[in-house]
């Protein structure tokens, strides 16, 4: 009877807790849901979360990468970026702006870049980078001719054929190199933070995920195993029952007859 009740009562609190873990409590804009899933918490700083739901963290606010700040992140809105005059958004990312291929990248001398196609006679084969000057070919000619993404190709290559304006392309202005590498820096270090960031998050929440459903999960092996040793000592009495039935009906058959010989009447 003392096993029957702590199973019913068990069982009620493990129904309780596989409800509590299904449906969970729902939190408004800007705010997560607590480690322990009974309370609604306002988003640290940096952080955000735009619309209501269950969940246990909120988004990291972005940092602006070749673009200005419009407006500042806030519990409840992301920051928001404004690529500089000429750079675009790089797929996927809304902080990181890049110049193309086929413009480069000049300062303007106000902490900001620009970024400007490349005129004529001049190329960038690559993103944020700068314009450089086309090669010059020897007097066979040219056999394919330059735009502002690629070089000219030239129609032979002997030695000494083909010459460039070492002025420009060996000694650019030094601070257009050091803005193309800090361009490139910042995106390769974006990207890398963005990855980084990513995949602790997906940690943090699978193992909270995990906790969330331990407690539930604990119950119904708990109550398993009590259900099984109930069966077990239900099969044990009745066993033990049995066995003493059979022992009770083996004591009251035939009786024993008497020893002796016995008496025979004498005929007559």
């Amino acid at each position: 009877m003392f096993l029957q009740g702590s199973l019913l009562l068990l069982g009620f609190t493990c129904f309780l807790a596989l409800f509590q873990a299904a449906v969970g409590i729902e939190c408004g804009q800007g705010e997560k849901v607590s480690l322990r899933r009974d309370k609604c918490e306002p988003c640290p700083p940096k952080q955000y979360r735009p619309k209501r739901g269950d969940h246990v963290e909120c988004l990291n606010c972005v940092e602006c990468k070749n673009s200005r700040e419009v407006a500042p992140c806030t519990s409840i809105a992301n920051t928001k970026c404004e690529c500089w005059e000429g750079f675009s958004h790089l797929p996927g990312s809304k902080e990181v702006c890049r110049c193309k291929k086929g413009s480069g990248i000049e300062p303007l001398g106000n902490g900001e870049n620009t970024c400007k196609p490349c005129p004529n006679g001049t190329f960038s084969n690559k993103f944020n980078g700068i314009c450089q000057p086309w090669s010059k070919c020897d007097h066979n000619g040219i056999m394919v001719p330059g735009t502002n993404s690629s070089d000219v190709i030239c129609q032979t290559t002997p030695e000494n054929a083909v010459t460039k304006v070492s002025a420009l392309t060996s000694t650019p202005h030094p601070a257009i190199v050091t803005h193309q590498t800090s361009a490139n820096a910042s995106t390769m270090a974006s990207t890398r933070t963005a990855t980084t960031k990513k995949l602790v998050s997906t940690g943090t929440t699978k193992q909270m995920q995990l906790q969330h459903w331990l407690v539930p999960l604990s119950c119904v092996l708990a109550l398993l195993l009590i259900q099984l040793a109930i069966i077990k000592l239900k099969v044990k009495t009745c066993f033990q029952k049995n066995k003493t039935g059979v022992i009770r009906q083996d004591s009251c058959g035939k009786p024993v007859e008497e020893s002796g010989e016995k008496f025979i009447p004498p005929a007559v």
